[in-house]
């Protein structure tokens, strides 16, 4: 049983509605209600429930289903029920103000709204619907209906079926439809599960994830903004400019965990060729200069030393997001990788050793420069950089003996 409840604070009634579970007949057992400063609404479901093509009506229900509807609009009280009775025609039990009354003219004009009203904005029969308004009216019926409706839930629910429906083979639709869910989803759980779900339609064409990606910048929640990022890296990393997208959406999220779990799975996505590469690294790089958790941009550092190559035109970018580590720690420990990656590159071993000497302590600037000392064969200009530093900040034997003995061979 599915039971949706709302109630409203003060004079504004709040309807944050789940309408998933309603999006097509309904099956099984719902009930939706909410309540408002004396107001009151009540919908109850049982068994399948199909509705007539104007909304204005029940089409039919299943044996042993019904169609509960009770309303309190502060004035007056009403109630219908309906029930199957043989195998086409419907039963009605119809009150006003806790009195039996006709099924009449009036009862069946109020009836008429009212379920209007619900199977809009409660996505009553949503897949039905949505089917017949884009046979009526094209997929700009279907937007077009969406505006009309106040609930998030079942906005979500359209745009869903909408995408189900049939491919949107228009690109001016597909950018409409990006640009609406942007601009009137405002609850980010439902606008990031509809963005999870139609991202395939935008995937390979960079010109329409322009404002996909725009519409993923308006989730002010850090935990749905990378839902969506992480499901667009997952199911298609190697689309055209998908990473640089997602790299650049991360600006908008201030969690540093969350903003470095999308850029940890980023780099598994990250293409191979050198031109392509060198993008996707800078663009990488970007966002983790954004990241202010010492500790969550080790981990990215060190999941992308671990499993990329760098060139020489993004060494000098990298080592100069490394050099905005505080913590000693840190920055040591991803200099140390670092080090093994390194290539013979004189104007990248410099700035190697420049970002090194903004260690502070001793002991692991020390332990940093003798891992790099190990792995490369230096230039005369970097052991010189290095001895500099060693003679300002006092007696590093163990450096300078190493220094000497690579001279000496």
């Amino acid at each position: 049983m599915n039971r949706l409840i709302f109630q409203s604070i003060g004079s504004s009634l709040l309807l944050t509605l789940l309408v998933a579970a309603c999006s097509c007949a309904a099956h099984g057992d719902q009930t939706i209600e909410w309540s408002d400063n004396g107001r009151s609404f009540k919908l109850q479901l049982r068994g399948d429930v199909s509705y007539a093509d104007d909304d204005a009506g029940i089409a039919s229900i299943s044996p042993g289903g019904y169609f509960l509807l009770k309303k309190n609009d502060g004035v007056t009280r009403r109630r219908v029920l309906i029930r199957p009775a043989g195998s086409t025609n419907l039963d009605y039990s119809y009150s006003f103000n806790g009195r039996a009354a006709p099924w009449d003219e009036s009862a069946q004009s109020w009836f008429a709204q009212s379920l209007r009203e619900a199977v809009r904005e409660f996505a009553l029969g949503a897949r039905q619907r949505v089917r017949r308004l884009r046979q009526r009216s094209g997929p700009e019926g279907v937007l077009q209906e969406i505006s009309l409706i106040k609930n998030d839930g079942a906005k979500r629910a359209y745009f869903e079926e909408l995408f189900s429906s049939g491919p949107l083979d228009d690109p001016s639709l597909l950018k409409a439809a990006a640009r609406q869910i942007a601009r009137e989803i405002r609850s980010d759980g439902d606008k990031s599960a509809v963005l999870v779900r139609i991202f395939p339609e935008y995937a390979e064409n960079a010109d329409l994830q322009e404002p996909y990606f725009a519409a993923v910048q308006t989730i002010h929640s850090d935990g749905d903004c990378r839902r969506v990022l992480e499901s667009a890296l997952k199911h298609h990393p190697r689309a055209d400019g998908t990473l640089a997208r997602v790299f650049d959406a991360l600006r908008t999220v201030s969690s540093d965990g969350d903003k470095s779990a999308v850029l940890i799975a980023g780099l598994r996505g990250m293409p191979a060729e050198t031109e392509s590469a060198d993008r996707a690294q800078l663009k990488l790089l970007e966002s983790v200069n954004t990241i202010r958790s010492d500790g969550d941009r080790r981990r990215v550092f060190s999941e992308f030393l671990e499993s990329h190559e760098l060139s020489a035109n993004v060494w000098p970018r990298a080592l100069e997001s490394i050099r905005r580590i505080s913590s000693d720690g840190d920055k040591s420990a991803v200099l140390v990788l670092a080090a093994r990656r390194l290539p013979d590159d004189e104007t990248v071993q410099l700035a190697y050793a420049e970002t090194a000497s903004t260690i502070h302590s001793s002991g692991d600037w020390e332990r940093t420069t003798l891992a790099f000392l190990d792995q490369h064969n230096l230039a005369p200009a970097v052991r010189a950089k290095i001895k500099t530093t060693a003679s300002h900040r006092g007696s590093h034997d163990r450096v300078l003996m190493k220094i000497a003995d690579l001279e000496n061979q």
